[in-house]
């Protein structure tokens, strides 16, 4: 999972890649090493008794991890921004639909001039703000 979080900016992107989305084990902010032996010690306890941990392990952190990356977006009621998940799998797998129902309400597109027209609505609240500014 990548970010780009600029304080007091308006904008805000976050991006996850297909190869990422389902190799997260853990927060970032541990010792990795420690986290993938963690984790490679719970997918095998899981496998050994019968359990699938794909499913029952890898798959709901991966969606706690989109869910959270959504979180670290939209912070305050002020704030702006753009996800992007450029894995098809949330809409061709069955798996998808609990990372798409996992987020919060927002505005879905896979269609690039919605994109743009987001940006041209914040370019548009940037002006507004620095007009203000100087009026101020």
């Amino acid at each position: 999972f990548e970010s780009l979080d600029i304080h007091r900016w308006t904008v805000r992107c976050d991006r996850c890649d297909r190869e990422q989305a389902f190799e997260f084990v853990a927060p970032v902010r541990a010792s990795s090493e420690r986290l993938q032996e963690s984790a490679a010690a719970r997918i095998e306890h899981i496998n050994r008794n019968g359990g699938n941990a794909f499913r029952d392990y890898q798959l709901p952190q991966a969606v706690l991890a989109l869910r959270q990356g959504a979180g670290r977006l939209i912070r305050d009621p002020k704030d702006t921004g753009l996800l992007v998940v450029a894995d098809p799998r949330l809409l061709t797998r069955s798996y998808g639909k609990l990372f798409v129902n996992s987020l919060p309400n927002m505005t879905r597109t896979r269609k690039l001039d919605v994109v743009q027209r987001f940006f041209d609505y914040l370019a548009r609240q940037q002006q507004g703000q620095a007009t203000e500014q100087m009026e101020s």
